[in-house]
């Protein structure tokens, strides 16, 4: 390369000299001198040359992989020559890479690529490839069903499900049917959501009877099971437990947590509980894991609002607490953990500390990419704040904080989503200068364009509003709208 440095073709990267005598294996880098002179040097070569240098030069970077910053430039140059790969091991390395790089760009929301190095990594495999590569064709068309499902390709994304789960073996459909639930509940799809819990659970063999006084038998011996499991003991010493390994109790756990959102939005509150209890009691028996200790917290407020036990609910929430912290750092675990403390924990906790919980819940919120729990988060600070004491033009001052991330979320999800039902009318609060009726008449949304549901929930937080400036006639008159507009206690 001395002659190619001398005519100043190529450069050094590094700082060391390099001359025409240098014997030294050392690792020494080099750089074209301008981009011109590498695009002339390679049009200068045949269409064969160019490949094969790509071959060489995709292999050289496979042999000296240094991490993840080099997998798109390995792929740039393997993926130009995949016609000159005969060996299939090496194929199926590619196809590897093909897919940690799509998940990548799932990731950071590029699903177009992310879809077209699923595909490239599913063609670089044989023909039986559910057979011989079962791991990773199923990891393949999972990326790809979720990014077409980003893309929002619903049809699409079903067509992939049903061909994985003609192939996939027990263990994989679990994951399947608890990504459908998520994606039916994003979809607003809440029954659909509910009626795959049921299927997925059904395969393990635990079947929760159809009738409801099936149900409310199958929750009362679950109940009693609890009763008996917890007799003696203190609750605080469940921390202790061995980790869950049981399959079908691991499945079982996921699919009912996954749709518990949708059990809660359809009002299907034996079901809800039902299912919390079926958690609780796994726990109890084959040990924690991060489903569990989401049941944990929720059990505390079955046990404060139906039991009134409020020295078990602190016992579980805190417990929640704990290993949310401690054992089980996830962004949405300890997101859910601290939201639900924050809202439900106020019959003792000082709202000093809900509040803590509430913003800490935010913090993650926001650094973990979890918009919808960091707004609603915000929209229960504003009235503990008031609640507790601070009026109510201090408590605007205060809210003006969020108001950029407010704004944002306003404009990112155009007032169609439910979370805007939970922050709007804060929204429009935090930038009036006076507090009075007038700014209710701004956020007044046609039945045609929302569900009944967001409709109650908009209801709900304009009933919070009528409280805090003190219109009380008017806040009765809404919680009338609340209880009318659906089939639960909101």
């Amino acid at each position: 390369l001395y002659k190619a440095v001398s005519d100043g073709l190529i450069c050094q990267t590094e700082k060391n000299t390099y001359s025409e005598n240098q014997n030294s294996q050392s690792n020494v880098e080099f750089r074209f001198l301008h981009d011109k002179i590498q695009q002339a040097t390679y049009l200068l070569m045949s269409e064969k040359e160019q490949q094969e240098t790509h071959l060489l030069i995709a292999r050289k970077l496979l042999d000296y992989y240094l991490g993840e910053e080099f997998l798109m430039e390995i792929l740039n140059h393997y993926n130009h020559v995949i016609n000159l790969l005969d060996n299939q091991s090496e194929k199926e390395i590619l196809s590897e890479l093909n897919l940690r790089a799509g998940q990548r760009l799932l990731k950071i929301s590029v699903f177009d690529s992310a879809i077209n190095h699923a595909n490239i990594g599913l063609n670089l495999l044989t023909s039986n490839l559910w057979k011989s590569t079962h791991d990773l064709t199923f990891e393949l068309y999972m990326l790809k069903a979720e990014a077409e499902y980003l893309k929002a390709n619903y049809d699409e994304t079903d067509k992939i499900f049903e061909l994985i789960l003609t192939h996939c073996n027990a263990e994989d459909k679990g994951k399947v049917f608890y990504k459908k639930i998520t994606f039916y509940s994003f979809q607003v799809k809440n029954n659909k959501a509910i009626e795959i819990m049921l299927e997925g659970i059904a395969l393990t063999g635990f079947k929760i009877p159809s009738s409801n006084i099936g149900k409310v038998f199958m929750l009362l011996r679950l109940l009693l099971l609890i009763r008996f499991s917890l007799k003696g003991k203190d609750i605080s010493q469940l921390a202790d437990l061995p980790e869950l390994s049981d399959k079908n109790k691991l499945l079982i756990c996921n699919l009912m947590e996954g749709a518990v959102d949708s059990m809660v939005i359809t009002g299907n509150k034996l079901l809800l509980g039902l299912s919390i209890a079926k958690m609780v009691y796994t726990g109890l028996k084959y040990g924690n894991n991060e489903r569990v200790v989401f049941s944990y917290m929720f059990f505390s407020i079955i046990l404060q609002n139906k039991f009134h036990d409020f020295k078990s609910a602190k016992a579980f929430a805190n417990l929640a607490m704990t290993l949310a912290e401690h054992k089980y750092y996830n962004p949405v675990l300890l997101v859910k953990v601290y939201t639900m403390s924050g809202v439900f924990s106020h019959r003792y906790n000082s709202l000093k500390t809900c509040m803590e919980f509430l913003k800490n819940a935010y913090d993650i919120a926001i650094h973990s990419g979890n918009p919808i729990f960091a707004v609603y988060d915000v929209t229960n600070i504003l009235p503990y704040l008031f609640i507790s004491g601070v009026n109510l033009k201090d408590c605007l001052k205060e809210y003006k904080k969020y108001s950029t991330f407010l704004k944002s979320i306003n404009s990112l999800f155009q007032l169609k989503g439910m979370e805007v039902c939970f922050f709007y009318p804060f929204s429009i609060l935090s930038e009036s200068n006076d507090i009075n009726m007038d700014c209710f008449d701004k956020f007044d949304f046609k039945e045609k364009d929302i569900s009944q549901l967001q409709i109650a929930l908009l209801n709900h937080t304009k009933l919070k509003m009528f409280y805090l400036i003190q219109e009380h006639e008017k806040a009765i008159q809404i919680c009338d709208k609340v209880y009318k507009s659906v089939s639960y206690n909101l």
